[in-house]
């Protein structure tokens, strides 16, 4: 049985007590290098709350990982990739980098509006890995379930038995909130337990985006959670129902 939580007002980086911390990267895995970037204009997202806490020891492991694509490529969207070790002020050593799809125009990847009108941008200047054609229906669907899937199976594979991830998709990807919801916690409900995961934990900076996955948790369990302190909400679920 895995304890899905969901935390209201959370800040990834900050999170205490568990095992392992998900971020939403893009391919590269550099991190936002591009601070013109209109989308991230005024916003603190996760990958840069995560990469601001973890300093430099976090840039030099992702650099550290293999290019599996391209040019510039480490993780494929849909993916996740692991780096361990102390990393700043982040209270776990163990880094999940997951890269979910883009739901605001059916990319695999983010869209650059730069210098060169209406390029993919992929996190750094030239990015021939990216598709700049957009996805058959449902592929992106499936790629956001895909990302929630491969950061469990990466927590798992490094021995965590607790992870604390964002709501992927619903910040500069643009996703709708409900329909993230959704899939997250049907993804999370379904996974088969293999390496001792015993704890999720959602972290939900915005206020409507914690509602929208209380709302889908309960519809999905048809049961309501118990609170906890600090406005913390927890379920229980036998992971690898339906």
């Amino acid at each position: 049985m895995v304890h899905l939580r969901l935390r209201p007002r959370c800040d990834v980086a900050t999170v205490r007590g568990c095992d392992a911390l998900a971020t939403s990267a893009n391919v590269a895995l550099v991190g936002n290098q591009n601070p013109n970037f209109w989308r991230f204009a005024g916003r603190r997202n996760a990958d840069g709350a995560v990469r601001a806490a973890g300093g430099a020891a976090l840039h030099a492991a992702c650099a550290s990982l293999p290019v599996v694509e391209g040019r510039y490529t480490r993780c494929r969207t849909g993916g996740a990739v692991a780096t361990s070790g102390a990393f700043g002020s982040l209270h776990a050593g163990l880094v999940v980098h997951a890269v979910p799809p883009n739901g605001a125009f059916g990319y695999g990847q983010q869209r650059w509006f730069g210098s060169r009108g209406t390029d993919v941008w992929n996190g750094v200047d030239d990015s021939p890995d990216v598709p700049s054609r957009a996805q058959p229906g449902g592929a992106a669907k499936e790629q956001l379930r895909s990302t929630f899937a491969a950061v469990l199976a990466a927590a798992e594979a490094h021995g965590a038995r607790s992870v604390c991830m964002p709501a992927f998709g619903c910040g500069v990807m643009a996703w709708n909130a409900g329909r993230a919801a959704q899939v997250a916690v049907r993804t999370i409900r379904a996974h088969e337990a293999g390496g001792g995961l015993e704890r999720v934990d959602l972290a939900l900076f915005d206020d409507a985006v914690f509602r929208a996955f209380v709302d889908a948790a309960e519809e999905e369990l048809g049961r309501p959670g118990v609170e906890e302190g600090d406005g913390v909400v927890t379920y229980e679920l036998r992971c690898g129902s339906t």
